[in-house]
């Protein structure tokens, strides 16, 4: 008969130090060992089956049976070793059950640890894959951000040039569109006013445009179109 045992003690989860390799499936795929042939982890390091209630119970009844049939005097010999030898294989039936409990329970747990292992790495494995693409993702911003100034110096610097370079063609198309009303206006009889032959225009001093009063380049090109007399090449 097995002597009372008190039951292992749960598994207990690893401290946030454990490496990922500490937490892989290799860990749950190493059982304990023992001399006997089942497909279930034996309890603790010790053989036999570990008592508790129903097993207790069930060697006190077997007890008091073997005090009954040995304190019977009506029973044959016979009788007597085959009823205590039933008495015996239900003990045992009741050793084999409470020992299979008990490492089902155990295997039970160890799975929860195992399964809770495997989530600790997962986690672990998830933030650091966020954790790169955050960085990646920064240095990118970063970079996007040098090259959009860049950029945003280039044009500028382009939009002053232009500025500069259309300075000149922009006051000119101006002259040209102010002289071109000049003309248009003297060969039109309702504006009252006559050219003479040489192209002249009687009054010309009251159409000489103010610097301060030149129109601008939309002004200008809408004036030349609206005219029909001269077209850009």
């Amino acid at each position: 008969m097995a002597d009372p045992r008190r039951e292992p003690a749960p598994l207990v989860l690893g401290h946030d130090s454990d490496t990922d390799e500490a937490l892989s499936d290799a860990d749950s795929n190493k059982s304990w060992r023992s001399g006997r042939a089942s497909m279930l982890p034996p309890v603790g390091r010790f053989v036999g089956v570990a008592m508790d209630l129903a097993t207790i119970r069930a060697n006190k009844l077997l007890q008091d049976g073997k005090e009954a049939l040995e304190k019977a005097t009506n029973m044959r010999r016979e009788c007597k070793a085959e009823a205590l030898e039933c008495l015996q294989a239900l003990y045992e039936t009741v050793l084999g059950i409470a020992d299979s409990r008990n490492r089902h329970r155990v295997a039970l747990e160890e799975e929860r640890t195992r399964a809770a292992k495997e989530l600790v790495r997962v986690e672990r494995a998830h933030a650091r894959k966020l954790a790169e693409i955050g960085s990646l993702t920064g240095d990118r911003l970063a970079e996007t951000q040098h090259l959009i100034a860049g950029l945003r110096g280039l044009v500028e610097g382009v939009q002053k040039w232009l500025n500069f370079e259309m300075d000149a063609p922009i006051k000119t198309i101006g002259s040209i569109h102010l002289e071109l009303q000049r003309v248009m206006a003297g060969r039109l009889p309702q504006h009252g006013l006559e050219g003479d032959a040489g192209g002249g225009l009687a009054g010309s001093a009251d159409f000489e445009p103010h610097p301060d009063t030149r129109p601008g380049l939309g002004f200008a090109l809408s004036g030349v179109e609206n005219a029909g007399t001269c077209r850009p090449v």
